[in-house]
This record gives structure tokens, C-alpha cells and sequence, in this order.
């Protein structure tokens, strides 16, 4: 989200999100590897009437300033 940062959206109203919490990926579709880290949980939105909760995430990737990203494979 542009100015907020990340946003992680979805999350069903069943799941336990808190701050402090680690994000990483699951390697669930996408081609995406398991186990990478994505960054930590600084606030949770938990409407009551709500479907979904979605949680603010920090990181320390300094995104704005990437040029270059190399992807390394392992065999």
C-alpha cells in the first residue's frame, strides 16, 4: 500500500494475528519457496462484524531503493 507500507489482507476472523508476529511465505502456489521472510506484524485491523481481518507488516527491505534483485535456485 503506497505510503503504509505493506498490507496483509484476507486473513480469516479465526486466525490469532498479533503484533510481534513473523510473516513469512508458505510456498502455497505461486512459485514462491517456503520460509522466506516477509516481515513483522506492527498493528492488527479486527473489525467485529467483519469477514476478514488484515494486519500491517514491517520489513526491513528497503523497497524504494531496489535496483536489482538477483534470485538464487537451488539445484
Amino acid at each position: 500500500q503506497i505510503g503504509s507500507g505493506l498490507i496483509f489482507d484476507k486473513i480469516a476472523q479465526n486466525q490469532t494475528v498479533k503484533p510481534g508476529d513473523t510473516v513469512i511465505t508458505s510456498g502455497l502456489g505461486s512459485g514462491i519457496s517456503k520460509g522466506i521472510i516477509i516481515g513483522k506484524v506492527q498493528t492488527v485491523d479486527k473489525r467485529e462484524k467483519g469477514v476478514f481481518q488484515s494486519a500491517q507488516v514491517s520489513t526491513d527491505v528497503p523497497f524504494a531503493k531496489l535496483e536489482l534483485v538477483y534470485v538464487v535456485v537451488r539445484p
